[in-house]
């Protein structure tokens, strides 16, 4: 479809009042290539403040760096928090594995709680150990105890074993607030392992919260029952050893 196609589709899908005929004329317009029909989906994201026509939107956009480019411009000048919530997790459901995620940083120091809270989680997601500084700027100085307690999870699942250090200290830290405290024990269990249980195997012998000491308990027999399992598991599904006529050991098939 040409330009005036294109300007046509929009025009009706702007006016219209009808939300399932916008739907129609969104996924439409989602669909068409070239860069005047991605100028329009830009300005249709950027006029008809309906989650459900957005959302239709840019589902329908096609598999490509084009779209994710789109949905970033269309990021930077939304005004909705929720819309641009939206706009973000599909920026990320797009990213090829090398982007470097810049859009995620910055939007994790939105002025919108819930952009930032949306952020962080999306950056724990990603795993990718240059967050951690971020990640550890965002436990310390957030103000909302909600974000800082996802932070803490998602520094767990950025940093892997490296961030046991600094959780076991924010575990410890008995001046922050109990939820804080409680997330560290859950960032330490995700990360898992003997050095894991061996943390909180000490929380839960000598923290001075009786809450805390419970959570830590629990989730050191859980990461001990979830490393045997694995054992035991392990343990079926290797091949028995064969033994020859002369008792020997023979090869593995």
């Amino acid at each position: 479809m040409g330009p005036l196609a294109v300007d046509a589709i929009k025009e009706m899908l702007v006016e219209l009042r009808n939300r399932h005929q916008q739907i129609f004329l969104g996924k439409a317009l989602a669909g068409i290539e070239g860069p005047e029909a991605a100028a329009a989906v830009v300005e249709v994201l950027g006029t008809v403040k309906d989650m459900s026509i957005q959302l239709s939107v840019t589902r329908s956009l096609p598999e490509s760096p084009d779209s994710g480019s789109l949905l970033s411009k269309a990021f930077g000048s939304e005004e909705d928090p929720n819309l641009r919530s939206m706009l973000m997790r599909e920026y990320n459901r797009r990213l090829e594995t090398n982007d470097p995620g810049e859009l995620f940083r910055d939007a994790a120091k939105d002025p919108d709680d819930r952009v930032r809270a949306e952020a962080v989680s999306i950056l724990g997601r990603r795993r990718r150990p240059e967050d951690a500084i971020l990640l550890e700027e965002i436990i310390r100085d957030e103000k909302n105890v909600n974000i800082r307690k996802r932070a803490i999870v998602s520094y767990a699942q950025t940093g892997g074993r490296t961030s046991l250090g600094y959780l076991d200290s924010l575990v410890r830290d008995t001046g922050s607030a109990v939820d804080v405290r409680a997330s560290a024990v859950l960032g330490i269990s995700l990360v898992g392992g003997q050095e894991a249980i061996s943390i909180l195997d000490q929380v839960a012998t000598s923290d001075p919260d009786s809450n805390i000491k419970t959570r830590a308990n629990r989730a050191a027999n859980n990461l001990r029952r979830n490393m045997e399992r694995a054992k035991t598991q392990e343990e079926v599904e290797t091949p028995p050893v064969r033994i020859g006529p002369q008792a020997e050991p023979l090869e593995r098939r």
